[in-house]
């Protein structure tokens, strides 16, 4: 075979195979988890506060991340795709951020 003819081969040959692939929305479940993890790292490193509400406010986001782990495991996937990705990207996020609301609104009162 000419170097044309097996590149058209090879080319040919790939086509069914990208078309049929089916689950890149798993995929898009699977790369949210980490990329929540790395920025809310990057907020804790360059957010403020004392190492005490640092710390108050990682355990409040892991537990918030084990808790929707936890709701929405019982989901089936398929048909809950959005409301599963939603809940693991914004949840623990915003149940932190309201954490360190209340955390500033009470070490300011005392």
């Amino acid at each position: 075979m000419t170097n044309k003819k097996l590149i058209l081969f090879i080319v040919l040959s790939i086509i069914p195979f990208v078309a049929l692939a089916h689950g890149e929305e798993a995929l898009l479940t699977l790369l949210i988890i980490p990329v929540s993890i790395i920025i809310f790292f990057i907020f804790i490193s360059i957010y403020k506060a004392s190492a005490r509400q640092k710390t108050v406010l990682t355990v409040v986001y892991w537990l918030t991340l084990l808790l929707t782990f936890i709701c929405i495991d019982i989901l089936p996937y398929h048909d809950n795709m959005s409301l599963i990705n939603g809940c693991l990207a914004f949840v623990p996020f915003i149940c932190m951020l309201i954490a360190g609301v209340i955390y500033n609104r009470l070490s300011e009162r005392n």
